[in-house]
């Protein structure tokens, strides 16, 4: 599929809203890097959260689920999406690992649609495993199966979780996002063009009723 595919895959809006993450092991990654605009909490949309919670069940017994990342306000996104083309400027074999600058109706960015999540594993404590790359950070490391080929026995335990990870995902309805092995979607178009019909997520501007945007400035 070509990078651009998903975003001829309709929209048919099904009206489900934001709601705030709980229950769940998070850290919202842009406000842990103290970047403006970032929200206090994660908010995704009702059936992305509940998926988070079907892919916890799959996960082996000491290991979590935890989630970095959900909807972004636009203006956040689009400052995130200027921040990864100057980081990677020079590396354009890293592109497939960019989030899409779109904020049309028409073709949103699945970060503004509340389908697309950000996860990690981490252990009963709720501390990070070791994955191979670091979250965020576009190098040829943050490819899924960076580590498939790779014959070292630490290479071999980041492709193992990785996979936990993927595994445990793809069976509670979310579809590998691309390049990056912490994204994934539920309900977008990139999600829809994998899996076909409509895309059942569009563009999300606000937070729900009286739920203001707490951010980080």
């Amino acid at each position: 599929m070509s990078l651009t595919a998903w975003r001829h895959v309709p929209i048919e809006e099904n009206g489900e809203p934001l709601v705030r993450l709980t229950g769940l092991y998070s850290q919202s990654w842009h406000r842990t890097m103290g970047r403006p605009g970032s929200l206090d909490e994660i908010w995704m949309r009702v059936n992305t959260n509940r998926n988070l919670f079907k892919a916890q069940s799959y996960l082996p017994q000491g290991i979590k689920l935890l989630v970095l990342d959900g909807w972004r306000p636009v203006a956040l996104h689009q400052k995130i999406v200027t921040a990864d083309l100057l980081e990677i400027a020079a590396h354009p074999e890293l592109k497939e690992i960019l989030d899409p600058a779109d904020i049309t109706a028409k073709h949103p960015a699945p970060s503004l649609t509340g389908g697309r999540v950000g996860v990690t594993l981490c252990d009963d404590q709720g501390e990070p495993l070791d994955m191979g790359s670091v979250v965020r950070h576009p190098c040829l490391e943050a490819l899924t199966y960076y580590y498939h080929d790779k014959h070292s026995e630490q290479a071999e335990l980041f492709h193992k979780r990785r996979m936990c990870l993927l595994a445990a995902m793809t069976r509670s309805g979310f579809s590998s996002d691309g390049g990056a092995w912490w994204r994934f979607q539920h309900g977008t178009q990139h999600h829809h063009s994998l899996v076909g019909g409509p895309a059942q997520y569009g563009l999300v501007t606000h937070l729900p009723g009286d739920h203001e945007a707490r951010a980080f400035s």
